[in-house]
């Protein structure tokens, strides 16, 4: 479900124990209800491929008697339908290179496979990853797959990116941009950049929760407190809590013909790289590993293993969280606290982004 923001004050720290971005790499937390967790959201996805020799240090721990989404003044809006209008659409694929469980993709499918309507799907990233771009090419190969293609262009800056959006939205008389708010800080940045360029330029941009376990808005929270990793562990709890993946389009409009040429990335479509891979390596999740008091790091290693494919995209939150309800009976585990973590920094990094964005929806 896409929804409207409107921009607000930058956002303050009002505690020592507030957690604004994203820990250090290979941190460990604990908070007092007992959930632990292991955040790898920012190392660099390229080391992904070393990722079951990579150990945490045993003293690598961070005590978090609270770590929370500082009150703003103000809530984020209910969310709000894409206008019924909109069926040309670019759908910017960034951090999330999947056709599996991608409601920015599957909504721009419902949309523009209509006469008068044009689907432009364009990869675009300035953090160059052996994982992003190995999944980029299993991307475009299921794209292909379903009759549609994936556009890559070259980026090597937010700069760039906008550019290339912009010059295709107008090329193709395109009515907005949708895309999956990022779940790394890197990303994000790039993100919010790009659509203060969009905005600027009069073009909207809409956003989805594909890549969280769930809209972090819609948490209820009271008027005076934070949004805590408690109260989001609360939430996703219940295997019913979240909904359940989104399953892949079997087919996808063709692109425009022909569609504007803007400094095109040669990218071959490849199958294997990517999702399918990462699902493979997801099988090996059993019980025992991922009881969180198991002795030594033994359930870390499947988090280390899956980090590359979580980074890029090529796996969602939602689509690991039923593989681990389907193994495990419940929501629980190694796993399960690096999905519910990395929803909670989406939520974090998608308010620090309301602060500089006029209007996003």
């Amino acid at each position: 479900m896409a929804f409207v923001v409107s921009g607000s004050a930058p956002i303050s720290r009002t505690s020592t124990r507030v957690l604004c971005s994203p820990p250090s790499a290979a941190s460990l937390g604990s908070l007092r209800n007992g959930m632990s967790f292991m955040s790898m959201n920012t190392l660099d996805s390229s080391h992904s491929a070393t990722a079951n020799a990579a150990r945490p240090a045993s003293g690598a721990k961070l005590q978090l008697d609270l770590v929370r989404l500082p009150y703003t003044g103000h809530r984020m809006r209910a969310p709000a339908a894409v206008p019924s209008g909109v069926n040309r659409v670019l759908v910017w694929f960034q951090a999330d290179l999947r056709v599996q469980d991608n409601e920015a993709l599957n909504e721009a499918v419902n949309r523009c496979a209509v006469p008068g309507g044009a689907f432009v799907p364009v990869y675009a990233s300035s953090n160059h990853t052996t994982d992003r771009l190995n999944a980029a090419q299993e991307l475009k190969s299921e794209m292909q797959k379903a009759g549609s293609d994936l556009i890559a262009v070259h980026s090597s800056s937010a700069a760039d990116t906008a550019n290339a959006l912009l010059e295709l939205v107008s090329a193709e008389h395109l009515q907005a941009v949708f895309l999956n708010f990022a779940t790394s800080d890197r990303d994000a940045d790039e993100q919010q950049r790009v659509i203060s360029s969009l905005e600027e330029a009069g073009v909207q941009a809409f956003g989805f929760w594909s890549n969280a376990l769930c809209d972090v808005s819609r948490i209820e929270t009271a008027e005076n407190e934070q949004l805590s990793l408690i109260a989001l562990r609360k939430e996703t709890a219940e295997a019913n809590a979240i909904a359940k993946p989104i399953e892949a389009k079997r087919a996808m409009p063709k692109l425009p013909t022909p569609v504007y040429d803007y400094n095109t990335l040669e990218l071959a479509a490849i199958h294997g790289r990517g999702t399918s891979r990462a699902l493979a390596q997801l099988q090996s999740l059993d019980k025992e590993s991922q009881t969180l008091n198991v002795r030594g790091l033994k359930g870390a290693d499947l988090v280390l293993a899956l980090k590359g494919a979580l980074d890029c995209g090529s796996l969602s939150a939602k689509m690991v969280h039923s593989h681990i309800v389907t193994v495990m009976g419940e929501a629980r585990g190694y796993l399960f606290n690096e999905i519910a973590f990395r929803t909670f920094t989406c939520g974090i990094l998608r308010s620090k982004m309301a602060s500089s964005v006029k209007t996003l929806v």
